[in-house]
Formats: C-alpha cells, sequence, structure tokens
C-alpha cells in the first residue's frame, strides 16, 4: 500500500506539475527565440555603428582637408591684401612724383577764344604764341 500510495502521491504531484513544465518549456523556449532577435537585432545595430563610425571618421578628415583649405585661403586673401595696399601706396607715390605736364590748345584757337571773351582784346596771333612758349618753358 505504500507503494500504492507513493505512486498516488506521485501521480497527483506529476500531474500538478506537467502544467507547470509544460508552461515553463513554453516560456524558455519563447525566452530562446527572444534572445535570438535580441543578438540579431543588436549584431544589426553594431554593424550600423560600426559603418556610422566609419562614415563620422571620413566626415572628420573632410572637415580637416576643409578647415585646412580654408586657412590656406585666408592666407591667399591677407596675402593679396597686402599687395593691394603695396600696389595703392605705390601708384599714389608715382601719382604724386609725376610731373604735370600742361597741354595748351593752338596759339590759333587760343586767340579765338580770347577774342571772343574780350571783343576789344589787341592781341594778336604773335602775342599768343609768344605767351604760349613762355608757359611752355616754365613748366
Amino acid at each position: 500500500m505504500s507503494t500504492n500510495a507513493a505512486d498516488i502521491v506521485d501521480k497527483v504531484v506529476s500531474s500538478s506539475l506537467d502544467p507547470v513544465m509544460e508552461r515553463m518549456a513554453a516560456i524558455e523556449e519563447r525566452l530562446g527565440k527572444l534572445r535570438a532577435r535580441a543578438m540579431a537585432t543588436m549584431n544589426g545595430e553594431r554593424q550600423e555603428l560600426k559603418a556610422a563610425h566609419k562614415q563620422l571618421a571620413e566626415c572628420d578628415g573632410e572637415l580637416n582637408q576643409l578647415h585646412e583649405c580654408n586657412g590656406d585661403l585666408g592666407l591667399k586673401v591677407q596675402m593679396l591684401e597686402q599687395e593691394l595696399k603695396e600696389a595703392r601706396r605705390s601708384r599714389e607715390a608715382n601719382t604724386n612724383s609725376a610731373p604735370i605736364v600742361a597741354v595748351f590748345p593752338k596759339a590759333a584757337d587760343l586767340l579765338n577764344q580770347l577774342k571772343a571773351r574780350r571783343k576789344k582784346s589787341e592781341a594778336d596771333l604773335a602775342d599768343v604764341e609768344t605767351l604760349l612758349e613762355i608757359l611752355d618753358s616754365q613748366s
């Protein structure tokens, strides 16, 4: 009878534990699938992260090149501005030191202008030519 009682207890316990064990097996199976999906997702995200890091490094390198180029261009601009200042100073110095040459009209034209302004002027062409020679010799 003790064997029978043990068998009965074993059956009762077994019948009570069977649904729990089945539920635990289902949960473990589901947990395994979730782990596999999580690992696949993490692996995919790791790959995306590596690709993003690689792209970031490339962009960083390109940005450094652009900074160097910008610095070079800034230096060129400064050099050109300095050159322009020197050219302006040189032009100004040349303008200030260049002699001013007066260009007078022809004697006959000048006499006609004089007669037009001063009707009673008694100057003649020889007088105007002499005046122009005097002015020309002084400049």
